[in-house]
């Protein structure tokens, strides 16, 4: 994620959660359990944003199903 995006703040202060902010203002909350799946989840869906000048505003990850 981090060569797609700038990360601008990462919070870590829930010990079951991640949260991540980008340079684009995007919000993207990681659970810590399977965060690998999770990163390429994510990776697919910021990558086409800026060829099509648009950014995600937010994401939950943290949710299971």
């Amino acid at each position: 994620m981090a060569e797609l995006v700038d990360l601008r703040k990462v919070d870590v202060s829930s010990p079951e959660i991640l949260g991540v902010t980008t340079g684009q203002w995007s919000e993207v909350t990681f659970a810590i359990q399977d965060l690998d799946r999770q990163l390429r989840l994510v990776a697919g869906h910021l990558r086409p944003g800026p060829e099509m000048n648009k950014a995600i505003a937010a994401v939950d990850l943290s949710v299971r199903e």
